[in-house]
């Protein structure tokens, strides 16, 4: 059988051509398409899986940033409702034991503000300042150290910021502008972050601790 024939043969016979590239390329060649094709498939599922994967992980981030932010927000309330209430602790102790929280060489022979002598004081205010004024969360009658009687003007407050000494200056001199002496006063649970201190000298806010004295930037208290 010469060459030409063994080609048309070949040509003729799927069966003997599928033998003969057997022979030529060895099952592992043969193989090949197929392996390919489960390699595809392989791939494309495990591609799918890493897009589900990532969805899952998308909304895992999304979850655990709705938390966090969830958890700020009450955790922010309730700082807020914290420090409210240790403010209205100390208003309420201020007015039960006001000496306890002005120092002697601050002032001396304090004692709360009657309602009856506030309404006086307030009288001649507009009735919107006197409104603010009236907010304040103590009116304490002292003598100061120098010997000039005034009316201190106090906010309470966990602890004190920039906001709790602007208030309290701004009621003072609005009282003041009705002819009384006043001196602003803030009270702190908490010692007070010595920026806030230091603006307390700058504007002469009076900034004391709940039971260690009178707070300056230069001396805060121990302990």
């Amino acid at each position: 059988m010469d060459a030409l024939e063994v080609i048309r043969q070949l040509e003729a016979d799927a069966g003997l051509r599928a033998q003969l590239r057997a022979v030529l390329l060895g099952d592992g060649i043969l193989e090949l398409p197929e392996l390919f094709r489960q390699f595809l498939e392989t791939q494309a599922r495990t591609e799918a899986h890493i897009g589900e994967l990532a969805e899952a992980q998308r909304q895992l981030s999304a979850k655990v940033a709705e938390y966090v932010e969830t958890t700020n927000r009450h955790l922010g309330v309730l700082d807020r409702d914290m420090a409210e209430t240790k403010g209205s602790l100390l208003e309420t102790k201020i007015g039960l034991d006001p000496r306890r929280f002005v120092p002697r060489r601050i002032a001396t022979r304090v004692r709360v503000v009657s309602d009856e002598r506030l309404d006086l004081l307030l009288g001649d205010l507009p009735a919107d300042t006197a409104a603010d004024v009236e907010l304040a969360d103590a009116f304490l009658d002292a003598r100061l150290a120098e010997g000039d009687d005034v009316v201190l003007v106090v906010e309470a407050a966990g602890q004190a910021h920039v906001d709790d000494l602007e208030r309290a200056l701004r009621r003072a001199e609005r009282l003041t502008h009705a002819g009384v002496a006043t001196r602003a006063v803030v009270v702190s649970h908490l010692e007070p972050h010595q920026s806030v201190l230091a603006k307390a000298a700058s504007l002469g806010v009076v900034v004391v601790g709940e039971s260690r004295g009178l707070l300056t930037p230069e001396h805060p208290p121990v302990g």
